[in-house]
């Protein structure tokens, strides 16, 4: 997978094998070194690097959230797995896996 293939606007489907099934959707926007995920008023950001296959991720700083929510197990999870982001790869589905170890995102273009 090149790296001109993760840029683009994405709902994430799943995490850690388990579907999303939220009121919200939870999407991520992925850019020149910039991934920003969110889910309602939340929202969080990392910079990236992506090269011969490996993905590293750091947090970046982000707006405030409009509210105050508590996390989800969802939203928690996704926010772990793009952490510890380490691959990324083309789905059978053709979405996109963001993969470390235990956790795996799945996004699919909207």
């Amino acid at each position: 997978m090149a790296a001109s293939e993760l840029a683009g606007e994405y709902r994430i489907a799943g995490v850690d094998g388990q579907d999303i099934d939220l009121t919200n959707g939870i999407t991520a926007s992925i850019g020149q070194g910039r991934i920003t995920v969110s889910s309602g008023c939340i929202r969080r950001g990392w910079s990236y690097t992506y090269e011969h296959g490996r993905l590293a991720t750091r947090p970046a700083k982000t707006a405030a959230p409009r509210c105050v929510p508590g996390l989800r197990p969802e939203e928690a999870a996704v926010f772990a797995a793009f952490d510890a982001a380490q691959r990324a790869s083309r789905t059978p589905a053709n979405g996109i896996a963001i993969s470390a170890g235990e956790h795996e995102v799945t996004l699919f273009s909207q």
